[in-house]
């Protein structure tokens, strides 16, 4: 089929509003205090009022019709043969993104464990030898039973960065574990701009077959 007969399944503008609003329903329903990892709440009044305004269990219903939103829109614009890909998937994918980026932690308290092991290390302790949440700071309340007191095996970079996010965030207990996404977005970006120069520089150049270099044939 020619490119020019080929044609996307969605319109970008169609895909961009349609996976911006299934990622606004995901951070809408995840800003409930019911997701948060403290009898408190998200200690940030503004996104607890915002969660609450879905009463139980509709923001259960937001998260799961906003992932199964973005599932069958990947569906629909994955690269298959006959359907030419969609203009601009970076772009695309940032404009889906966009509302992820200053909404809670998405059913995970991973980012809490990060946050807290940065606490520690700034106050003179260490996650190796006394564990989470023993430093008893703004994210020690947070941390899950399964982790509290328990030793971890990061890596000292990684503790590092966590040090200076939360440094830099002074210490707040909501903006210091929405900030530790950047380093994980900065290591994304730098994923895109590396994978495909590391993949054509692995990729061995292609032979044209002698016949096709000379013009002959059989």
């Amino acid at each position: 089929m020619d490119t020019q007969q080929r044609r996307t399944g969605l319109p970008f503008r169609v895909a961009a509003a349609a996976g911006f609003a299934a990622s606004l329903l995901i951070a809408w329903g995840s800003a409930h205090p019911e997701f948060s990892f403290n009898r408190f709440g998200w200690l940030e009044p503004t996104v607890d009022a915002v969660g609450l305004l879905l009463p139980l269990p509709l923001d259960r219903i937001f998260i799961v019709a906003g992932v199964a939103g973005l599932c069958v829109l990947w569906w629909w614009l994955r690269p298959r043969p006959g359907v030419r890909p969609i203009d601009r998937p970076g772009l695309l994918l940032a404009v889906w993104s966009l509302p992820l980026l200053l909404c809670p932690p998405v059913l995970s308290g991973d980012a809490v464990l990060y946050a807290d092991s940065g606490w520690i290390e700034n106050n003179g302790g260490s996650v190796y030898r006394h564990g989470l949440g023993s430093a008893f700071g703004p994210f020690g309340e947070s941390v899950h039973s399964l982790w509290r007191g328990h030793g971890v095996a990061y890596p000292a970079l990684s503790l590092i960065v966590n040090q200076l996010v939360v440094a830099g965030t002074g210490n707040h207990p909501y903006w210091s574990i929405i900030a530790l996404r950047l380093p994980a977005i900065l290591g994304v970006v730098l994923i895109a701009a590396c994978a495909p120069r590391i993949a054509r520089f692995l990729t061995p150049p292609t032979r044209t077959p002698p016949a096709a270099r000379t013009g002959g044939g059989c």
